[in-house]
């Protein structure tokens, strides 16, 4: 199992970050017209299984990067608010 690749449909998952509940995620089909794709991903229902949304291909790579990066960056700036409305510290917790 540790060999088994992530697929949405005929995509392979090649980067995922998980960030605010939440996933960002870049997979690509070889054989498809556009083959690079970005989607979100989420888990916030009964089964928890996966929900693709907001879904974009392209055959621009650099293009998909870039709404790839893009996502999760939007993704830290509601992290960044969440801490700030809650007042969570910056500062890391250490032994002392």
């Amino acid at each position: 199992m540790a060999d088994e690749k992530r697929m949405i449909e005929n995509y392979e998952v090649k980067h995922a970050i998980h960030l605010s509940g939440g996933e960002v995620v870049l997979a690509e089909d070889a054989s498809a017209a556009e083959p690079f794709m970005v989607c979100d991903c989420s888990w916030d229902n009964p089964f928890s299984v996966d929900v693709y949304s907001n879904i974009a291909v392209s055959a621009d790579y650099l293009e998909i990067m870039k709404e790839f990066l893009n996502r999760a960056a939007k993704r830290v700036e509601l992290i960044e608010k969440e801490r700030a409305l809650r007042g969570v510290s910056n500062i890391p917790l250490d032994r002392r």
